[in-house]
């Protein structure tokens, strides 16, 4: 089986038995774990290789060429939805109950089945309770817990775990050689060591040039209460759909400054700036630090919800610079939700 993912060899063995015809196919699967751990991707390719005439996932046979155009009468991906709506499961039906054209069997692949609504949920769910012996679905989740029990009850469920360190290293090298140990530490913070995010930051050189920027903005906002530094580098993100780097990246720098409080610096991510942050841990309680982390957090919970995002972060510098200025958090009315 040829794919790009890196680890998740016990799930590979399996793919590889039931490419070689070794294991039967299940007649549903559901790969699920956390977000851009490459699920997709992993199922698209496991399908190639199984309908490959090499077994091999050679892109050039019959049936690659046509997996690969989006071309195959047997074959459908279907694109990933915010929201999967009854109409989508409606026009699933001509393709799911309808006979093989050209192999004994027909494949199904569904990314972010949660993201059903329940009226699609629930028609998908009737499909589900016969399906046509030639079919094969095939589903991705993020967000496991949210499921119907009914609907993971139809499926064989596989869960897939965040890559170990080792296996995470290997992964940047393959893609950027040349990194640095720090780097590699800082990646692998602000990433979790999910391979798509990874990607993403390594694409738009984002490590170091924006840490720069990010550190002289936040030490602006400390001493001078200027937030335009921070505002101008979160618009960036916006653009680039990339806002998450902002707060996760804020939410670094106050645990090293916590560290930095502690004298514990062989936590410290950003051992390599001490220079320019050491001195602003003594600008902050360890109460002002810790309450300002779980504004981060809340953010990275609920705050894509809200459409301006603009106006959330100011709520949190603002509610940052209350605390900073002394004020209790009683006294402010902090919530977790707005």
């Amino acid at each position: 089986m040829q794919t790009n993912i890196i680890g998740y060899n016990n799930l590979k063995r399996f793919f590889k038995n039931i490419i070689e015809r070794k294991t039967p196919f299940p007649q549903s699967l559901l790969l699920y774990g956390y977000e851009g751990s490459g699920k997709y991707t992993l199922l698209k390719d496991f399908i190639l290789s199984y309908l490959c005439q090499e077994k091999s996932g050679c892109k050039n046979c019959h049936n690659c060429k046509l997996i690969l155009k989006k071309e195959h009468p047997d074959v459908l991906f279907l694109p990933k939805e915010k929201i999967i709506k009854i109409e989508t499961i409606r026009n699933l039906k001509t393709f799911f109950y309808s006979p093989p054209s050209e192999l004994e069997e027909k494949f199904l692949l569904i990314p972010c089945i949660e993201n059903m609504n329940i009226n699609a949920a629930n028609s998908f769910l009737k499909m589900l309770e016969e399906p046509p012996y030639y079919l094969k679905i095939l589903a991705t989740s993020d967000n496991y817990n949210s499921l119907l029990p009914t609907i993971k009850s139809r499926f064989m469920n596989y869960h897939i775990p965040i890559l170990s360190d080792e296996e995470y290293e290997y992964f940047v090298k393959k893609i950027k050689p040349e990194i640095k140990e720090n780097e590699l530490v800082i990646l692998k913070h602000l990433t979790h060591k999910k391979p798509y995010k990874t990607i993403l930051f390594l694409e738009k050189n984002l490590i170091f040039s924006f840490r720069k920027d990010f550190i002289n903005a936040f030490v602006n906002f400390v001493e001078k209460d200027d937030f335009t530094g921070l505002f101008y580098i979160l618009q960036q993100c916006i653009k680039q759909d990339i806002e998450d780097f902002f707060y996760e990246y804020l939410l670094l720098l106050i645990r090293d400054l916590i560290y930095l409080k502690e004298g514990l610096f062989q936590f410290i991510v950003n051992a390599d700036i001490l220079d320019k942050i050491s001195h602003l841990k003594n600008r902050f309680s360890y109460f002002t630090l810790w309450s300002f982390l779980d504004l981060i957090v809340d953010t990275l919970r609920v705050g894509k919800k809200f459409y301006d995002r603009e106006f959330y972060l100011e709520r949190i510098l603002w509610n940052f610079y209350k605390l900073k200025r002394g004020l209790s958090w009683q006294k402010m009315n902090i919530q977790s939700h707005y």
